[in-house]
């Protein structure tokens, strides 16, 4: 029994050894005697670690245990264990150790006295290194003197959620005093609900490195509601993350002005989209600040895209160049630069071009800050434009070449009276056939000079033509130039008119010429005819003289006939010839033609038939009858004669009348056609 007894006590103690060697610290048990001597009856393996000391000697020589202690802290370890000798009080002190390396190493000594019967006091306790948590401690007393002055609101927190530093910001923040809130949960500073659900997931997050920012609002009774920026920053210990440093910043007044600033940015890009423009704004070297709802279709990048960019994303080098050199010089020299046109891309590289207007705008100290930009799209007006360009160098060709003389004229009126003529615009025909140059600008009375006075209805043509807008037109033969000429007059707005001038002067000679031939035949016929009636004695001889002569006159008539079919063919087909190879006008070309195809029928069998039988035949209807003979309508007649439709279908009426078809269902075509058989 007594065997079984002392084995276990040899555990127990085996146990207890092991324990005490395992524990984080200095294990020892120290006895005071009566007589004011010490023993040390037992230490663990860490005074070796410590102090440099072992067990061994340290129990043998129970003073050693004092040499390695701070010599200022000696005194203070002596008065505290005869303090708690006396009382029997709980032993607590924190002292000073200089180890075996000579470094400074803090200690916690916690130990229970207890009186022997011996009257003896044992006091059995541990001495913990505190070393990490003094030094930390220290730091934080330069945290706090290095964070009391800051404006920010500053705060440590530990592991276990409770404040161990706090600036005066930080209390003034929560109207406390340093007792309130140092050594203080979290929870029961802020609020157990505001712990949980905004505070504690957060500061996890930062024990486990994480650097933490948020934004909260916080509502006071006497401030109100204030709007914080907070901070968590992770603090390093000895075992990883130990403290969380808080950061608090009071944002309320930023977050108004942000407020009020969103609210004006809202409303400033709402005014931007709506404008029908690309409107931008770009800092000093070019890069865009802003660009607005139009813009960003155009390029084909988002609003929120475009600050940071620069025209070489959005356009070709070359158009990226050219748009930043007017950019640097607006910025070099602060001057705008209003609608000027730009040429330029959209998205897909399809040409624009703009209508731009750029100015400067200043920072607060005056400087040139950037520079803002508005374009409008020309894109369609420059094409038209270039379109019109296009045309009128076309009919400005067209124009200059025709044959025909062209005079685009404003008539000045004096009580409704034409009293001048000014020269708008005029070709080199219409110069060489008045013999003048440099006419436009200059006042006449009339278009071509003296004409007033020789022609005064021509002037007064133009006047009505102004005045009415309704075209005529005209033949005339011009003595001041001693050319014949159809005169065309026609008014593109009020007070103006066009003149185009048709030299007919080919055409007027050979129908002279066609005259003077038919005068000479009829002369001649009449001639004839006188002799034969004054040689008639007697109806024998008469018929015998009649026969004689109307054999000579048949022989004679044709070889007039024949010499008039030889001086057309010889003289004037020719000249007519010639004259189609000049330069002539499409109605000049047209009226030789029609001159030609008259000739032709003139020394027809088919105008010589119906000339015999209807001698009563004008030549203006010998010619519309041979039109009509030959299926052409009477529009297309009127359109080749330049008559009006009324006048053919009067000359018609005037044919069927002649040729005895007045009243009868038959038609004129028909009949006309007879008389080639």
């Amino acid at each position: 029994m007594e065997r079984k007894r002392v084995e276990e006590i040899q555990e127990n103690d085996v146990k207890y050894r092991s324990l005490a060697e395992h524990i984080p610290g200095m294990v020892f048990q120290f006895v005071l005697h009566q007589d004011g001597s010490f023993a040390l009856p037992y230490v663990n393996d860490k005074i070796l670690q410590y102090a440099g000391i072992s067990p061994e000697a340290a129990m043998a020589e129970p003073s050693l245990l004092f040499t390695p202690i701070h010599p200022d802290d000696r005194e203070m370890i002596q008065h505290a264990i005869s303090s708690s000798a006396r009382t029997l009080d709980y032993f607590s002190v924190e002292h000073r150790l200089i180890d075996v390396n000579g470094r400074l190493r803090w200690f916690h000594v916690k130990s229970m006295p207890q009186e022997l019967s011996s009257g003896d006091i044992l006091w059995s306790g541990v001495s913990i290194d505190i070393t990490e948590r003094m030094l930390a401690e220290e730091k934080l007393k330069e945290y706090e003197k290095v964070v009391e002055g800051i404006k920010e609101m500053i705060a440590v927190v530990d592991r276990d959620y409770r404040y161990q530093v706090a600036n005066r910001a930080f209390l003034n923040h929560l109207n406390r005093e340093k007792g309130h809130v140092v050594g203080h949960l979290v929870s029961e500073v802020l609020g157990r609900k505001v712990f949980e659900t905004v505070v504690k997931k957060r500061l996890d997050e930062c024990f486990q490195g994480k650097v933490i920012k948020y934004e909260m609002k916080r509502s006071y009774s006497e401030l109100g509601d204030i709007d914080l920026f907070v901070s968590y920053i992770p603090i390093e210990g000895s075992s990883g993350v130990d403290r969380v440093a808080c950061v608090l910043q009071d944002i309320t007044e930023r977050k108004r002005t942000e407020q009020a600033l969103w609210k004006q940015y809202e409303l400033q890009r709402v005014l931007l989209s709506a404008i029908p423009a690309y409107v931008y704004i770009k800092d000093v070297d070019s890069v865009y600040m802003v660009g607005n709802k139009p813009f960003s279709e155009l390029s084909g990048i988002p609003e929120n895209e475009i600050p940071g960019k620069t025209d070489y994303d959005f356009f070709p080098e070359t158009v990226a160049d050219s748009f930043r050199a007017k950019d640097a010089e607006i910025i070099a020299t602060g001057e705008v630069k209003l609608n000027y046109e730009e040429r330029g891309t959209d998205s897909k590289g399809n040409e624009m071009w703009f209508s731009t207007s750029k100015c400067p705008f200043y920072g607060p100290s005056g400087e040139i800050a950037g520079l803002v930009g508005i374009c409008t799209d020309i894109t369609e007006r420059k094409r038209n434009e270039l379109a019109l360009q296009k045309s009128e160098e076309h009919y400005r060709s067209l124009f200059e070449n025709m044959p025909d003389g062209f005079a685009y004229c404003r008539v000045i009126f004096k009580n409704e009276q034409p009293v001048g003529i000014e020269h708008l615009a005029v070709n080199c025909a219409y110069e060489e056939l008045i013999g003048m140059k440099n006419v436009v600008g200059r006042r006449r009375t009339a278009l071509i000079p003296d004409i007033s006075e020789s022609n005064p209805e021509l002037f007064e043509l133009y006047g009505r033509v102004a005045f009415t807008g309704c075209p005529e037109r005209l033949e005339m033969y011009v003595h001041e130039l001693g050319i014949w000429v159809t005169i065309s007059v026609y008014s593109l707005e009020k007070d103006s008119f066009v003149a185009i001038f048709d030299n007919i002067t080919a055409r007027k000679n050979a129908e002279a010429a066609l005259r003077s031939l038919n005068e000479a035949l009829e002369q001649r016929v009449e001639e004839r005819t006188s002799q034969l009636e004054s040689k008639s004695s007697s109806l024998e001889t008469a018929n015998t003289a009649l026969k004689v002569m109307l054999s000579t006159l048949e022989e004679e008539r044709k070889g007039l006939e024949e010499t008039i079919l030889s001086n057309v063919k010889t003289a004037v087909l020719p000249e007519l010839e010639a004259l189609k190879k000049t330069r002539l006008s499409g109605n000049q070309a047209a009226c030789v033609e029609r001159l030609e195809n008259s000739m032709r029928r003139i020394v027809s069998p088919y105008i010589k038939k119906l000339t015999q039988n209807f001698m009563n035949l004008t030549p203006a209807e010998i010619r519309i009858a041979e039109m009509i003979r030959s299926g052409v309508k009477t529009k297309e007649i009127a359109d080749i004669l330049s008559l009006s439709p009324s006048t053919i279908l009067t000359h018609r009426e005037s044919l069927r009348d002649k040729l005895g078809l007045k009243g009868q269902k038959i038609n004129l075509a028909a009949y006309l056609r007879t008389f080639e058989q």
